[in-house]
Order: structure tokens, then sequence, then C-alpha cells
């Protein structure tokens, strides 16, 4: 494999070859927008709400750089995916490459592919991507589509390979096209979120658990005041009180569930599971509700 060292994609410049979790790839993350954090802000992030990232990036909370076994291990894998695809797909050249920026818009794409046509020798790009996963898609994650989307639009590429190593054992291609459509809305969106991050002006309101904690962190302590919560103070009651009402009517539908299904463990839907009954050391069975259903 070579090193693609010039630019010559889209509008983005080759800035550097910044190593994973160093201090410059940190700086890097904290004065602009890359590739992973496109599905936050566009909402698809489970983990990660646009006001956490906003909160993040505009100072108000600390950005924890901390990596977990996850991390580690895909960044571990990541060339030895690499090397063994290039190994099964040699007729696709790649070329390992660094950092490019459009003013705060970054990409870091895991290779760029090369392909020569044997009979014309016209040369295609392609971007290559490389992710671990501990299950098998049914189809790729939004957030994932969202990043090699995002790196396709810098970079002026029209395809990507997005290579998986599922459970450390099953390696898979997906093929994904650009989408001009999407593109442009993803870029609206995240030129809108940058521009409320240099204004301090915060994205919407969600109901996300990571907001929740996020609003938590950026108001630490406690002083003996009170304030009129008005039209708030309202709204949460009434959102409480509705809370408990379907808390009750939930446990009421668990209930009637497990006395339906007796002994069985799983509970169906069209063949596919949604209930699962649990037990702990001996203890009396419980039911799980699948989110997938």
């Amino acid at each position: 494999m070579s090193k693609l060292e010039h630019p010559l994609f889209g509008k983005a410049v080759l800035i550097g070859d910044f190593e994973n979790q160093s201090a410059e790839w940190h700086e890097l993350r904290s004065n602009g927008i890359g590739g992973s954090q496109v599905g936050t802000i566009l909402g698809l992030n489970q983990w990660e709400s646009a006001y956490t990232l906003w909160a993040k990036l505009s100072g108000k909370i600390p950005e924890s750089f901390e990596q977990n076994e996850k991390m580690f291990w895909g960044t571990v894998l990541e060339p030895v995916i690499r090397d063994e695809w290039a190994k099964q797909n040699p007729a696709y050249k790649i070329w390992l490459t660094g950092t490019w920026a459009d003013d705060y818009r970054h990409a870091n794409p895991d290779g760029i592919l090369q392909l020569n046509d044997p009979i014309t020798g016209e040369v295609e790009f392609g971007l290559l991507e490389i992710k671990t996963a501990g299950y098998r898609w049914d189809e790729v994650p939004p957030q994932y589509v969202a990043q090699c989307q995002w790196y396709m639009h810098l970079l002026g590429l029209k395809w990507c390979k997005l290579v998986v190593l599922f459970q450390g054992n099953n390696l898979v291609t997906y093929d994904l096209d650009y989408d001009q459509e999407f593109s442009e809305l993803m870029v609206k969106r995240v030129q809108d979120f940058w521009d409320g991050v240099q204004s301090d002006y915060a994205p919407n309101w969600d109901g996300s658990e990571s907001t929740y904690q996020t609003v938590r962190a950026m108001h630490p302590d406690i002083v003996e005041d009170e304030i009129e919560l008005g039209s708030f103070g309202m709204h949460l009651l009434l959102k409480q009180a509705e809370l408990e009402s379907a808390q009750e009517s939930l446990n009421e539908i668990k209930s009637r569930v497990l006395d339906f299904m007796g002994k069985a463990k799983y509970g169906l839907v069209n063949g596919k599971v949604v209930a699962t009954r649990s037990a702990r050391s001996g203890g009396t069975p419980y039911l799980t509700i699948s989110k997938k259903g």
C-alpha cells in the first residue's frame, strides 16, 4: 500500500497525518466537524445527542477522550482488516492517507481506493471505510452512512466500500453510492450546527438521556435559592403524571403477556422475538421487551 501525500480530491486539502487519539488529533476534533460527528448532528447517534456535542465543542462541558475497549480494538484491527481486504480484492489499489479539511469540515478516511479499467485505462477513485461490529447488520447503521457520505462529499468521490469485520471472523463489504440529495441536506444541517457552536446558540431540545446528563454536568453547583418555574413547572408535573399513567399501562400489559406466555422463553410477533422471559440466580422470571422488534 502507498501513502497518498498530496491533495487530489474535491475542495478538501490534505493537512496532515495525525495519529489516532494523539493531542493533534484531539485538537482537530475540537475545532471542526469530522465524519464520526455528523451522525450525532443529524440525530442518528443513540449514544450522543446534538446538544451534547454542541456543549462539548462550545466549551460548556469537557470532552472525554478516553478510548474504550471497543474503540481500542477497532483501531488495532483496522490495518489487519485493510490488508486482508486488499488480498481478497487485488483489482483495487489502496492509498493510505491522513486528515483532509475544507474550512472547519474534516475527513479522516481509512483509505482511498483506486480502480483501473483494464480496457480503457481510465482510473476511478473511491472511499474505503473500515468498521468492526459484534453482530451482523440487517442494513448499514445510518450514522455510518452519514459518515461515508460526508467523506465522499468532501473528497468528491462517488462510491464507497464499507468493510466490516463481524464477531472477529466474518468480513463483509457494503457498497455505498454518493447521494447528492442527502449530502446537500447533511451539509446544510452541519453548517447550521457549526454556526450555533460559533454563536453559542444551542440545537433544539430533545428527549435523549445524553442531553439530560449533559445539562446536569453544565450546572453542577447547588445554592440555597428559589426560582419560579411557571409553565416549565406545569409541563414538568403534567409529564410526570403521564409517565406514571403510562408505567401503569405498561405493567398491566407485561403482566398479561407473562401470564399468556406460560413457560415459554420467547414471545414472537410475525416470527420475530419481541419479549423474553428471563430469571437471575433462580429468581422468578421477568419480561424483557426487545427494542428491535
